[in-house]
């Protein structure tokens, strides 16, 4: 188990299962109740990496949480994250851009 967040009821919000891989197996989210929590899916390191590139290269958060059909960055799972990253990757650097 990677996550799992708590309604101020106690009740199980959210939860997030992953394999060996990293890969996300199971995922259970109550939008209105997770809303007010947000429980991110990501590391603290792999935010913090996702914010690096993204000011390296320029590109807005919007327009990667678009890309994914997303709408807020803590539903951003292990996946989307990695592909993500490698289109991030291959963008140049804001300067060079």
């Amino acid at each position: 188990m990677k996550e799992i967040g708590y309604s101020t009821e106690r009740e199980i919000n959210h939860l997030a299962i992953v394999g060996n891989g990293g890969t996300l197996l199971y995922s259970l989210s109550k939008s209105a109740e997770i809303e007010k929590d947000k429980h991110p899916i990501l590391s603290d390191g792999q935010l913090k990496r996702l914010e690096k590139e993204l000011e390296r290269t320029g590109v807005a958060l919007e327009a990667v949480l678009e890309r994914y059909h997303i709408k807020e960055m803590w539903q951003m799972d292990d996946k989307i994250y990695r592909n993500a990253m490698a289109d991030l990757g291959k963008s140049k650097n804001r300067e060079a851009a």
